[in-house]
């Protein structure tokens, strides 16, 4: 089940990164495939994100300005919390309908 579980997951990043050319669409769904993995109340997510910025855009993709703009546009929209290296989105179907806007 485990094994599933990472490839489905592999899947949806491969498809995310490979088929997305929006920063906020590649970052916001790799939050999404990170928020599966996390704790989950309702439809909240909590998880442990202990990438840097400059990480995270080298693993999307994109530059470390980019990935630090559309981390607090995310921000401000309610979107996703950072405390420390603990990442919350309060609403997961809220960041998914933002993320698959056009």
């Amino acid at each position: 089940m485990e094994l599933i579980r990472t490839c489905n997951d592999t899947y949806r990043t491969l498809r995310i990164l490979g088929l997305t050319s929006s920063v906020r669409k590649k970052l916001g769904g790799q939050l999404l495939v990170w928020a599966e993995q996390g704790a989950r109340t309702g439809d909240q997510s909590r998880y442990r994100l202990a990438m840097s910025h400059a990480q995270i855009a080298e693993f999307i993709g994109t530059s470390r300005e980019s990935v630090t703009r559309t981390l607090a546009n995310f921000r401000r929209g309610g979107l996703v919390e950072f405390r420390g290296s603990m990442a919350t989105i309060p609403s997961v179907a809220a960041l998914r309908e933002y993320v698959e806007r056009r």
